[in-house]
């Protein structure tokens, strides 16, 4: 009977001494679970207004690095006001992120919501002009309108900011111009959120770019390629 007990107090106390260890053990062993984004990612909505008050919002989403901003405007025509184009001129200075191929344009699927009287051939043809001349000139109409594009180191700050963005022009369905800047950061989910705001097109299939899209336009431009990548310190 002694020897019993006996046995039972020794099993008691190696329990004892092996707990603390085993725990020490296990503690090291368990990670940290990070849960991947949503796949419904919510894209940040802002109504363009030509105000302060715009690019103190605009600026806190990309500070935020919000996975998507789409601006909203109340214009079928990019003559929106200095601030947007001072805006737009600052992520075109923002370079490519990487040097990519050149690649052959395809022309895109039909945008989602909008009927064929809507939106024609001719529509289509004017808004691809329109963007065009836009990017072509937006740069020069930021430095002759735009009262911050002047301040360096807020521009410097904002171009730096809109490095990680694409740029996608899309006409909604009352032919309003909307703006989409994407984050690379979640390229994973680009297709899927493109998809769910009506605007995925075949040519998303290639994944996410920074690079400027048109929706149903035959555009897709990287950011300016005048050199690799210019220097912010090069920016007049």
């Amino acid at each position: 009977m002694r020897e019993i007990q006996r046995r039972r107090w020794l099993v008691w106390v190696v329990s004892l001494f092996c707990l603390p260890v085993l725990s020490c053990r296990n503690s090291r062993n368990v990670r940290t679970h990070h849960a991947p984004p949503p796949p419904d990612i919510k894209p940040t909505v802002l109504i363009y207004v030509e105000s302060d008050a715009f690019d103190e919002l605009f600026e806190t989403a990309l500070v935020n690095q919000d996975p998507a901003i789409l601006i909203q405007t109340e214009t079928s025509r990019p003559d929106w006001g200095p601030r947007l184009n001072a805006w737009i001129a600052a992520w075109n200075q923002g370079g490519r992120v990487v040097d990519e191929p050149r690649r052959r344009f395809r022309m895109q699927a039909p945008l989602g919501g909008l009927t064929p009287s809507i939106v024609n051939s001719d529509t289509v043809r004017e808004f691809r002009l329109l963007i065009d001349d836009l990017m072509t000139r937006a740069e020069d109409l930021a430095r002759r309108s735009s009262s911050w594009w002047a301040e360096e180191r807020t521009r410097r700050r904002r171009i730096e900011l809109l490095k990680p963005y694409s740029l996608r022009f899309h006409l909604d369905q009352d032919q309003k111009i909307q703006l989409l800047f994407f984050n690379g950061r979640y390229a994973r989910y680009y297709q899927e959120v493109l998809a769910a705001m009506a605007m995925h097109s075949t040519e998303d299939a290639e994944g996410w770019s920074r690079a400027m899209t048109c929706s149903r336009c035959k555009i897709k431009a990287p950011g300016m390629t005048v050199q690799r990548r210019r220097p912010i310190s090069a920016v007049p």
